[in-house]
């Protein structure tokens, strides 16, 4: 039978959670926020599963969430997928923490569980984070397949990871206060 592992990022790809601007004035940089489990409270806050993604998921085979929050916030993640309904389609929640490396974190997990999926399939919002999948010479060694998931704002694209980004600029936010 064909192994598959579903590799999913939980903000903006599989929930959409309320931005940093929404937040008040308790928070002045987008980490605290997100860093936060007051980010997730769902008595607070309306957050929503993104379903199109949630229904694209292999749910027979292993689905693991690949975040970039921080441990403090991995009780109310988990509270998030209890409220609906969802915590037992997910075989493990990886928090890679702010700094680091989403693919080296994914072959992390590959060499723990052993890499015997035959397709890799990937959702994202960040095209700089898929990117980053296709440029790591190892992931594509130990799989047959890789999908890229990318979740756009309104639509959910299958994109071939061929995305020839040309230029690349940290965006600069100015705040009104």
């Amino acid at each position: 039978m064909k192994q598959v592992l579903n590799v999913v990022d939980f903000d903006e790809t599989l929930f959409r959670v309320p931005p940093f601007t929404h937040a008040g004035t308790e928070f002045t940089k987008p980490y605290e926020w997100f860093d936060n489990p007051k980010s997730l409270n769902t008595n607070l806050y309306r957050l929503q599963l993104i379903e199109s993604v949630f229904n694209k998921l292999d749910k027979a085979h292993t689905t693991i969430i690949l975040s970039h929050r921080v441990e403090t916030t991995r009780k109310a993640m988990e509270a998030v997928l209890d409220k609906f309904g969802i915590t037992k389609n997910f075989d493990q929640i990886i928090l890679c923490e702010r700094n680091t490396n989403k693919p080296q974190m994914l072959l992390e997990y590959l060499d723990k569980v052993g890499p015997t999926f035959d397709t890799i399939r990937i959702f994202e919002d960040s095209l700089v984070q898929i990117d980053a999948y296709t440029k790591n010479p190892y992931l594509s060694k130990i799989t047959k397949s890789i999908e890229y998931w990318f979740v756009d704002k309104t639509e959910l694209l299958q994109i071939n990871g061929n995305i020839g980004i040309l230029a690349r600029e940290r965006i600069q936010l100015k705040y009104s206060w």
